[in-house]
């Protein structure tokens, strides 16, 4: 039947206190500091005791003190007894002072030893006290090797995390729409333009604890690690070697994990760390069990103020209008959240004048113009973090054909009862021939000339002057020819669509002809005219 050590359970409890002073004892929690070694009573009669160093709470926990083996009695009445008197084992404890805590109360007390005789305090001598323990458990000899294990965990616990900067930006013009005209102080306009970026403020993120893991094993036997985990949930543990099928560590040896975890915030925590596996005992004495253990080791962390990253820290503030660009450099346009607070802003101000006289100003191409330009705040890696747009439109007042009806200077058609207002003349030769007849148009505009010419037949020369011109429609030009009346307020006003010569002249001549006319002593005259003129409707 094989053997199984059953006081190995506690030494992964004994192992967990070694930072507890070494006189205190604290049963309510099953820990002390300072170990005890003691002779534990084992089931064998050929080997009874086996040495082991434990807590001294394990003692008052875990009934070392009321222990019993099997055999004969060895301590039962006499405290000092000889090897013939054994009828019953009992474990060999040192007497050992104690302290602890137990509630609000501070406990102290000596426990007297069991089966210890006149042996010294623990805490006085313990090398003399282990020498008293080995003669009483062995008092023929050396105590036999007995497989130990000890695997310990250490583990440190380091932080860090990240700041995002948070900004944004506006972006206005003043005046939204510049109306400029053809001349006068209003042919020229200025347009100003805003840029305000805000600091609004940063968020924390990215929580992130990591460290190392040590894992070493302080026993006298062969220790095979299964597994080595962190407490923190989502930690990814990295160890130097493979666990995959267990690590045979031995003693002495140690080995060490890296780890890494995103938290959920920036609270303080404790981070435990747990290495399982199994001593194996049973490669040292097959009559003994393999034991399982969990080994833990703890660090506190914490986040402080300070990040260990930031984000968007620094911006630059860029705006696709030129005149941004030629005011501010891209010192100016750098900005720090070190230099801000919370809600603070920063203002970039810029101006452009506009001349009507960029502009064209007739036609289809007499249009305006509408800017749209975009300011940005970009941060790391050229990230855009905001943008905003401001429009400005621009119209423009644009020169419009005012058109009229013009005829040569002359005596009036009769006014008929078809025409009751015709103000329209006709023109004689005699007129024309002695140095050119006025061209009227409108009643009132006088706009050229007219001259001619004669070689069988009649030529008419034209001349418009101040900005007149043809109007571009067809038959722009119409003559007729006729003798002058006898009595012209009888002759009757001659109808557009009887003139005998209907001519079309480009828009763009001032000075034209037409020739073969009929040589007569009068013309009736019909000039489709006009002149650009500001659109009195802008």
């Amino acid at each position: 039947m094989r053997r199984t050590l059953t006081l190995i359970s506690v030494l992964a409890l004994m192992m967990s206190m070694l930072a507890i002073p070494a006189a205190m004892a604290t049963p309510d929690n099953h820990g002390t500091t300072g170990k005890v070694t003691l002779c534990h009573a084992t089931h064998s009669t050929s080997n009874p005791y086996v040495v082991i160093t434990i807590d001294p709470a394990a003692i008052f926990r875990q009934g070392h003190d009321g222990h019993h083996g099997a055999g004969q009695t060895f301590f039962d009445i006499d405290p000092t007894p000889g090897p013939g008197d054994r009828a019953e084992w009992d474990d060999i404890i040192p007497a050992f002072d104690y302290t602890y805590r137990e509630g609000n109360q501070t406990v102290s007390g000596s426990y007297p030893g069991m089966h210890w005789g006149d042996g010294p305090l623990w805490n006085d001598d313990p090398d003399a006290a282990r020498e008293h323990l080995l003669s009483r458990c062995f008092p023929e000899g050396e105590p036999p090797f007995v497989p130990e294990g000890n695997v310990s965990v250490e583990k440190t616990a380091s932080t860090r995390f990240t700041r995002t900067h948070d900004w944004s930006i506006d972006k206005s013009v003043d005046p939204e729409t510049l109306r400029l005209y053809l001349s006068g102080d209003d042919s020229t306009g200025t347009a100003t333009w805003d840029v305000d970026v805000t600091y609004e403020g940063f968020e924390d993120g990215g929580y992130t604890v990591y460290g190392t893991i040590e894992v070493s094993n302080g026993g006298n036997t062969d220790a095979r690690i299964d597994s080595v985990d962190d407490g923190l949930d989502g930690a990814d543990v990295e160890c130097e070697v493979d666990l995959a099928g267990g690590h045979v560590l031995e003693p002495g040896d140690a080995f060490e994990c890296t780890y890494e975890v995103e938290v959920a915030d920036g609270s303080a925590g404790t981070n435990t760390a747990t290495a399982s596996g199994d001593y194996l005992f049973s490669a040292v004495d097959p009559e003994l069990d393999d034991e399982p253990f969990e080994s833990t080791g703890s660090a506190n962390y914490s986040f402080g103020t300070d990040p260990d990253d930031e984000v968007n820290a620094c911006v630059t503030v860029t705006d696709t209008n030129a005149g941004f660009g030629l005011k501010y450099d891209s010192d100016d346009s750098t900005l720090c959240a070190v230099d801000f607070t919370e809600g603070m802003s920063e203002s970039f101000t810029y101006s452009e004048t506009f001349d009507r006289s960029d502009y064209p100003t007739r036609g289809d191409a007499c249009v305006g113009d509408e800017i749209i330009n975009e300011a940005e705040v970009v941060g790391d890696e050229e990230v855009v973090l905001d943008f905003a747009t401001a429009t400005l439109t621009i119209e423009v007042q644009c020169e419009v054909f005012a058109g009229e009806t013009a005829t040569g200077f002359g005596p009036e058609w009769r006014r008929t009862k078809g025409a009751p207002n015709n103000w329209f003349m006709y023109t004689t030769w005699a007129d024309i021939a002695d140095g050119g007849a006025d061209l009227i148009a409108g009643q009132h505009h006088n706009i050229g000339t007219v001259t001619g010419t004669r070689n069988g037949t009649t030529t008419l020369n034209f001349t418009l002057t101040d900005g007149w011109e043809l109007a571009g429609v067809t038959n722009n030009v119409k003559i007729h020819p006729f003798a002058c009346p006898s009595n012209p307020s009888t002759f009757k006003y001659v109808q557009p669509g009887q003139f005998s010569s209907k001519t079309t002249v480009s828009s763009t001549q001032t000075s034209f002809s037409v020739t073969g006319l009929t040589n007569t002593t009068c013309y009736g005259i019909h000039l489709d005219v006009g002149r650009w003129v500001p659109d009195p409707t802008f």
